[in-house]
């Protein structure tokens, strides 16, 4: 790993990739168990033997008795008290969460970080604690919410235990005689579901018809199914005051089926879609073992889901080696200590420190945001510079860079002092124009644009075309099949190309379409095109009639700008806000309910993932920014994607959050705002709309750390997202 590489990984503490050492701490995976293996006395020994352990249950009980008036706590101790809570339902899942959380603390206690976590429902909630999302006492206030709305809701249908594989159990439910929902799957052959009680004979007869083996669940759960619907509003309510953090681990989620994105909110609207929708355990279990965790944790009373465990790791052909936190056969200390015994002989125990956080120290002269980690994942690196310092020199790439938004808003703000005229190659007639004459080319394009609401029927119209090809049968590229050429094509019909001139540029174009290496030639190409007269065209419009006009060679100029600008824009807008709804099922689900929140998915998209990631400046004379001197004659760059994520202007700016009050510079700021963004966010919009119309339950191809980008340190551009279409159904 060269040095560059290093310090990106230094900084990435945040970053949700698998590490794949089985030598380390981050060969390590953390599972934590549902509600399963229930016994009376568990926890008992741990709460007598360990301080920390007994803290935390102590401290988490104290919150549920202020509110419920019940002391869980002594159910630690007192057996009587344990056999009380395991008789009540709503006491018996808040006791596991306590006895998860002080397991998790308990074992950070002990220096056993984990490398990831994943969890089983309740246990979703509890490995928050251990990935740092969520405080104990966070974590626990969720468990009560979801306690007590199950308590409310039960009876109100069975649960049936499917001896089935998911697709299986899927097309069961899509196909079943009675409403019938996929609740839960818990290994690769063993899939939950839900139907109402009065139901059970009629689906009992169907599923015998296929074959499928299945018995009737000894549990009735409300959660995970669409009764959850009718407690929303409380729900919110009562979790309004969570705080959560990024996970400093990667954190496979069961509603997510794999890895949760960096940028993911854990607040309560993520817990409602958590406890509202059916979890997929198995899919991100089987994610986490595929990206090289050696060595399996159960955390919980006893090892329920090990059957289920094991089958995934035979049938992925992996061996990890499987250790207990608790089992219910011997003494707690026992399995514990041998537990810890084992994992300080594999190197898994480090010494305990007394604290932890990002590690921001990141060397400007060594930064190489060319680097294949740095292409990947920017965020991480420009997040230790930020932390240094707004401003700064790297050596390396030969300019200065800002990044916070204040600092990269000023620049923005001056275009005398921090000129545009790196832009003069592509374009000098507005790009890298001086304000005066900018002011007059910006005048023109404005003055000539097509109103935004002609397009959109058009733009409906290559949407609904391109989702409907008979070529695409259960996958779709939503880069190469969907958004690029969505945005080509809506840029084609705003410029009133023919077909023959949409063909002329696409082989120009090529597939870098990112490398820019083909814009002198789309340059020439626009030289031609603007010798020729063609009415009612954007052209046209902008050479011919009254008043200030263009002359050809300047609108070959403006065109070249629009198509490069337009279409780059637009379709990896489009890409990235299909990537958030693909990742996040929480925020897919709430855009869903409420279709007016496209456009808030949109800005956001925009903030914490600006398709152009800096924008090019060169000072015409001695500049102070953010306390730095920069000399005249210098390169600037002003970093969009930093200054969007910039704590300072941004509560919790490191994730995503819908509804956010708009504020970021996606598109640029002051004289140089970019034209054409109405129209890249009407595109977007129609893209995305249409694409939850007809694939509401895509699903993705790839595990998320395992996307590609297209190589460029100027654009944030997905080399391809892969998404099933077909064999889904929730």
């Amino acid at each position: 790993m060269n040095l560059a590489a290093q310090l990106i990984d230094r900084a990435r503490r945040r970053w949700p990739r698998a590490r794949q050492s089985s030598g380390h701490s981050s060969g390590l995976l953390f599972v934590f168990q549902g509600r399963q293996g229930f016994r009376i006395g568990m926890g008992h020994g741990l709460y007598a033997a360990e301080p920390v352990f007994r803290a935390s249950v102590d401290r988490c009980a104290r919150v549920i008795e202020d509110r419920l008036g019940v002391d869980l706590a002594a159910g630690f101790h007192d057996a009587d008290a344990a056999r009380r809570a395991h008789e009540h339902e709503f006491h018996s899942i808040l006791t596991h969460g306590l006895l998860h959380i002080g397991l998790a603390e308990l074992w950070r206690s002990k220096g056993v970080e984990p490398g990831a976590t994943v969890g089983l429902s309740l246990g979703e909630i509890t490995s928050t604690v251990a990935a740092g999302m969520l405080t104990p006492v966070e974590a626990i206030t969720v468990v009560q919410a979801a306690a007590h709305w199950d308590e409310r809701l039960l009876a109100h249908g069975k649960l049936l235990l499917l001896e089935a594989d998911l697709a299986t159990a899927m097309a069961a439910c899509r196909d079943s005689p009675a409403s019938l929902e996929c609740f839960a799957e818990y290994g690769p052959a063993t899939t939950i579901v839900f139907c109402a009680a009065d139901d059970v004979a009629v689906i009992s007869a169907f599923l015998g018809g296929r074959r499928i083996a299945h018995q009737v669940h000894r549990g009735d759960y409300a959660y995970h199914t669409p009764r959850f619907a009718n407690c929303k509003e409380q729900i919110l309510m009562d979790l309004a005051h969570l705080r959560p953090k990024p996970q400093n681990f990667p954190y496979y989620s069961s509603l997510a089926g794999g890895l949760l994105p960096a940028t993911a909110f854990t607040d309560a609207r993520y817990w409602y879609w958590m406890l509202a929708q059916p979890v997929w355990f198995n899919t991100a279990f089987e994610a986490a073992l595929s990206d090289g965790y050696g060595v399996v944790l159960n955390i919980g009373p006893h090892p329920s889901l090990d059957p289920y465990l094991r089958a995934a790791a035979a049938k992925l052909g992996k061996t990890p080696l499987f250790l207990n936190s608790l089992q219910d056969d011997e003494s707690e200390e026992i399995t514990f200590g041998r537990s810890l015994d084992r994992l300080r002989t594999l190197g898994l125990v480090r010494p305990v420190a007394s604290g932890r956080g990002l590690d921001h120290h990141v060397a400007p002269d060594t930064v190489d945001f060319g680097s294949e980690g740095a292409i990947r994942d920017p965020y991480p690196l420009l997040e230790g510079l930020r932390a240094q310092g707004p401003v700064h020199f790297l050596p390396r790439h030969g300019y200065w860079l800002a990044l916070g938004h204040q600092e990269v808003s000023a620049a923005l703000r001056r275009p005398d002092l921090f000129t545009s005229a790196p832009g003069a190659g592509l374009d000098p007639v507005l790009l890298a124009a001086p304000p005066e004459h900018h002011a007059r080319a910006r005048r023109i394009v404005a003055n000539n644009l097509r109103p935004e609401q002609e397009v959109g029927p058009e733009a409906i119209a290559i949407a609904d075309h391109l989702l409907d090809r008979p070529d695409i049968s259960g996958r779709l590229d939503l880069v190469g099949d969907f958004a690029v050429p969505l945005s080509e094509k809506v840029a084609a019909r705003f410029f009133g190309l023919t077909e023959a001139d949409f063909a002329a540029i696409s082989q120009i174009v090529g597939a870098d379409r990112y490398g820019l290496a083909y814009v002198p030639a789309l340059q020439a190409w626009f030289a031609r095109y603007a010798e020729d007269g063609r009415p009612d065209t954007l052209l046209a419009r902008m050479t011919g009639g009254a008043g200030d006009r263009f002359t050809a060679a300047e609108a070959a100029s403006i065109l070249t700008l629009m198509w490069v600008a337009g279409t780059t824009t637009s379709g990896m807008l489009i890409a990235s806000a299909a990537k958030i709804l693909l990742y996040q099922p929480d925020v897919r689900a709430e855009v869903i309910e409420h279709p007016g929140l496209i456009s808030d998915l949109i800005e956001e998209t925009l903030r914490i993932e600006p398709p152009e990631q800096t924008v090019w400046r060169r000072t015409s004379a001695e500049a102070s920014l953010g306390g730095v001197t920069i000399p005249a004659g210098a390169e600037v760059r002003l970093s969009l994607a930093a200054a969007n994520r910039d704590p300072r202007h941004f509560a919790d700016a490191a994730s995503f959050m819908l509804q956010r009050k708009p504020a970021h510079l996606a598109f640029g700021g002051g004289l140089h705002h970019c034209i054409g963004a109405g129209l890249a966010r009407l595109t977007a919009r129609i893209a995305l709309e249409r694409l939850l119309l007809h694939v509401p339950h895509m699903r993705p191809e790839l595990p998320i750390n395992r996307l590609r980008y297209a190589a460029s340190d100027h654009f944030r551009a997905l080399a391809a997202l892969g998404i099933l279409t077909a064999g889904h159904s929730s």
